[in-house]
């Protein structure tokens, strides 16, 4: 992936499978995969870590983020990438 270029990355989850696109493109596939526990954890975006003192920060910018509560087609990803 180029660095100082804008990409379009979606993660899909469903039936067990978890899939990363990048640029419209299927990258990654991650199959029997437990479904998430989504109500047990805080969502930050720009960060990953446990606690204070853990902490890794994303290096650049986001311009737009989403969230479904459906999983998206390959097709659907691909066009929203256009």
């Amino acid at each position: 992936m180029a660095l100082e270029t804008w990409h379009h990355l979606v993660a899909t989850y469903d039936a067990g499978w978890l899939r990363l696109y990048i640029d419209g493109t299927l990258d990654s596939s991650l199959g029997d995969v437990p479904e998430p526990d989504i109500a047990a954890y805080d969502l930050h975006f720009g960060q990953r870590g446990e606690n204070t003192l853990n902490h890794f920060w994303f290096g650049g910018r986001l311009d737009e983020v989403r969230i479904a509560n459906v999983a998206r087609s390959a097709d659907w990803v691909a066009a929203q990438y256009l």
